[in-house]
């Protein structure tokens, strides 16, 4: 497969939660293929589905959040939506420390949860922890530190 064949790693996900053999893989195949249908291939409501049965998954939990928040192929429901952020993240900020990169994009899409929502305070709070995060000088970093630089100069 190469980069960016999202078809083809979808089908070999869609075999992993098949096999018959519990290797301690379906959780994280339904969780990367919830995330492959809902950013690549726009099957929303199948990836809702799978992201939904993978709870204690901080990052499923994020995305399911921000889906319902914004009304995803679901009834907007952001009350759900924020709650499910705010359980994700607190995860997302305690046990994320060896993956600043990963760390730093939820802290953003947390952030931009409680730009919609209004929570000023919240969202400067997030956007200042994906700067935290962004403490390497590689061109993902310095992306991401540049998003949230131009949003906190919006508040």
């Amino acid at each position: 497969m190469g980069r960016g064949d999202y078809i083809n790693t979808a089908k070999w996900l869609e075999k992993m939660l098949n096999d018959s053999c519990d290797y301690g893989w379906q959780l994280k195949a339904k969780l990367n293929l919830g995330i492959i249908y809902r950013s690549f291939l726009n099957r929303k409501k199948e990836a809702l589905s799978l992201l939904e049965s993978v709870p204690n998954f901080a990052l499923a939990k994020l995305i399911t959040g921000i889906m319902y928040f914004n009304g995803e192929d679901v009834a907007c429901d952001t009350i759900k939506g924020l709650s499910l952020v705010e359980e994700a993240m607190v995860t997302i900020i305690t046990e994320k420390g060896n993956d600043d990169f990963l760390a730093a994009h939820e802290c953003f899409e947390i952030s931009e949860v409680f730009f919609k929502s209004g929570k000023k305070e919240k969202t400067r709070e997030y956007l200042l922890k994906t700067i935290a995060r962004c403490n390497v000088n590689h061109k993902s970093y310095q992306e991401i530190k540049l998003m949230a630089e131009e949003k906190l100069k919006q508040l």
